[in-house]
């Protein structure tokens, strides 16, 4: 009988053991409750909201896990039952230059409201002009922004790319004041650093390219701008000369 009593004991504590393993893996785990929520307004360069906006999220937990929402007809869009984590988004519309917003922190049960974001129109012309790539908001007491690029060789034809230029030297054209200066890295990046809000020119140099001055560089108070590729074209048979340039074909500038 005590044999008997002892194995109904021992069959109890296996029972109990196996419902507890159950519990644990069926029990959500703390932390990702899925209770957060993000939400924004895109617009288009004259302030208006632009409906119809895709707006994919990305979790950077799981690469994989992506949220989609499409804007309203005011441009808002909103994500629901998210997971807390780092996100990225990225916003694009047909006849507009996508953007993305990298670095988003989404805390369990928050509610992220995201400042207006706004969608430019390409630049056309022959010689592609560099493209805001993405944007990154820095501590909300910051009175300045930051700006940063890549400046990479070739014209910008074909597939678009081309291999990195280091030691290139970069100056920030200003309206008053000294230009701040800096050069590309080994990945032919730049940055600028605490830069006022404004429109800016930026002006590339390197021996054995043309130089290049390139427009349209935009700075916003409290965000790290990442702007697309600077084209630096080669010299004609390294003579930099800018009347001996070859003249791009009429074919090309469409």
């Amino acid at each position: 009988m005590a044999a008997a009593k002892r194995c109904y004991y021992d069959s109890e504590m296996r029972i109990a053991f196996l419902l507890v393993i159950a519990g644990c893996l069926l029990a959500p785990s703390q932390g990702a409750s899925d209770t957060a929520s993000l939400s924004g307004k895109v617009i288009d360069i004259t302030g208006a909201g632009l409906p119809g906006v895709l707006a994919e999220l990305q979790w950077d937990s799981d690469r994989k896990q992506v949220f989609y929402a499409r804007a309203d007809s005011a441009g808002v869009f909103q994500f629901l039952r998210l997971p807390a984590g780092e996100y990225s988004l990225k916003l694009s519309e047909p006849g507009f230059n996508w953007l993305t917003v990298r670095v988003i922190h989404v805390l369990d049960g928050g509610q992220v409201q995201m400042s207006t974001l706004q969608l430019d129109i390409p630049t056309g012309g022959c010689y592609p002009h560099a493209a805001l790539d993405s944007i990154r908001f820095l501590p909300s007491e910051a009175t300045t922004g930051d700006l940063t690029g890549v400046v990479v060789a070739g014209d910008g034809a074909g597939d678009g790319k081309g291999p990195p230029v280091p030691g290139a030297d970069i100056t920030l054209i200003c309206a008053d004041g000294p230009c701040p200066k800096t050069k590309t890295d080994s990945a032919g990046r730049f940055l600028f650093g605490s830069v006022a809000p404004g429109n800016y020119r930026v002006r590339v140099q390197k021996a054995g390219f043309y130089d290049l001055v390139e427009p349209d560089f935009k700075v916003k108070q409290g965000i790290e701008s990442v702007y697309g590729p600077v084209f630096l074209e080669s010299c004609y048979h390294g003579d930099c000369d800018p009347d001996l340039r070859p003249e791009k074909p009429i074919g090309l500038c469409e």
